[in-house]
């Protein structure tokens, strides 16, 4: 389901909501940038997605776990960009840049709560909400 829903949104920036960086088979990325620190970037940034799969009385049941917060800081955006060397140097061209939104984590939520019994909301204190 997981696999299938992210080839649905390959094209899509928003794809580096799920984890950073997304690396295309052209060798473009999604990563995170800043305008505020020239060259600041961000190349690694786990998903707020956690799959799990749990072994209970020998059956076996998956879980998927949700983190909430901001993705990137309030100064940083998603850049699609192109990596070259150019005369033996690194250079990266931006060819998109969007702030990141979790409408495309919400959609892929909704798809997991569709064929099954909906989910369940706690609290850092484990409280159910």
């Amino acid at each position: 389901m997981y696999m299938n829903f992210r080839n649905g949104m390959r094209n899509n920036i928003q794809n580096g909501i799920f984890g950073l960086p997304v690396v295309h088979s052209n060798k473009n990325r999604v990563i995170g940038k800043s305008d505020k620190y020239d060259k600041y970037i961000i190349n690694r940034r786990s998903s707020p997605l956690l799959f799990k799969v749990l072994e209970c009385n020998g059956k076996y049941h998956w879980m998927a776990l949700k983190l909430g917060g901001s993705f990137l800081q309030e100064d940083m955006y998603l850049a699609f960009v192109k990596e070259e060397k150019i005369n033996g140097r690194k250079e990266i061209t931006a060819l998109e840049n969007a702030k990141p939104s979790y409408a495309l984590l919400d959609k892929f939520w909704d798809e997991i709560k569709k064929n099954n019994d909906g989910d369940y909301r706690f609290n850092i204190r484990g409280e159910n909400l």
